[in-house]
């Protein structure tokens, strides 16, 4: 098994996650990183590091107003991989969620950087970013 090297990336992201003992549907992935391709991240680790991740499929009940069931997945490492991975596997996990926090904080003041004041047809002063 090996370690994306690119930290940022979402192989890296999903693997953090995984090597902590999540479990990951595309929807609880896209509230941390905003993507619903969970799928490309899980096969590239699969098929390019070697990391043994699992599913779990299940069918439930959508938002859609006519109530149609779809089929998701949880994806995870087994618990034996997890311990395999040990330290290695811990520090890594850690180095990604610390990368993460700083990009956080970086965009976080860019975006307040990039605010601006416009008047709107009623003459009201709103802010907006840009």
């Amino acid at each position: 098994m090996k370690y994306p090297k690119q930290l940022i990336k979402f192989p890296a992201r999903v693997l953090a996650r995984l090597l902590k003992g999540r479990k990951l549907t595309h929807m609880s992935f896209y509230g941390e990183a905003a993507t619903y391709r969970l799928s490309a991240p899980v096969e590239r680790l699969r098929n390019e590091y070697g990391w043994p991740i699992q599913k779990i499929e299940f069918r439930g009940r959508t938002r859609d107003p006519i109530g149609r069931n779809a089929g998701y997945c949880a994806y995870y490492l087994p618990k034996s991989v997890i311990a395999e991975a040990g330290e290695q596997g811990s520090e890594y996990a850690s180095k990604v969620f610390e990368i993460e926090a700083e990009m956080q904080e970086r965009e976080a003041a860019t975006s307040q950087s990039h605010s601006k004041t416009i008047l709107k047809g009623n003459g009201k002063a709103v802010d907006y970013v840009s």
